[in-house]
């Protein structure tokens, strides 16, 4: 159930439908806490951050990717290197487009280190293209 939660989310923002990432997320919202595990309240978090600069809620994004760093950080306690890497990588873009470089490398460098560790190519490339845009370079 979990993994299918995160997997709808991810086609909903693949398919540019907002209002169901919303949906979605107000699932996440009214789960009680035994439903709640910590990988959902990441995944929640991570999303939600997407949602809000999705629709330009500027107050929003940060807070939301606060969230998504506290869910990087689950993401590592869950053993889940993959997930914390595409966080990173999701905040990263972000700062990226908000031209917050220096707050945006470091993030991009542990994503860029798991994804090579993990060999993840095609999340690589994702990574390189926001890179590129900033002048940072594979393995700097």
């Amino acid at each position: 159930m979990k993994e299918a939660l995160a997997e709808s989310l991810e086609a909903a923002f693949d398919l540019g439908d907002l209002a169901k990432v919303e949906e979605l997320l107000a699932e996440i919202e009214a789960m009680r806490s035994g439903e709640l595990t910590p990988y959902v309240r990441a995944q929640g978090a991570r999303f939600g951050a997407r949602l809000a600069a999705g629709r330009g809620e500027l107050e929003r994004v940060e807070p939301g990717f606060a969230a998504a760093a506290a869910a990087a950080a689950a993401f590592r306690e869950l053993s889940m290197p993959f997930m914390r890497a595409v966080t990173l990588l999701e905040h990263g873009r972000w700062l990226v487009e908000q031209g917050v470089v220096v707050e945006a490398e470091p993030l991009l460098d542990e994503a860029r280190e798991v994804f090579q560790t993990l060999g993840a190519t095609p999340w690589l490339e994702h990574l390189e293209d926001v890179s590129t845009g900033i002048g940072v370079q594979a393995g700097a």
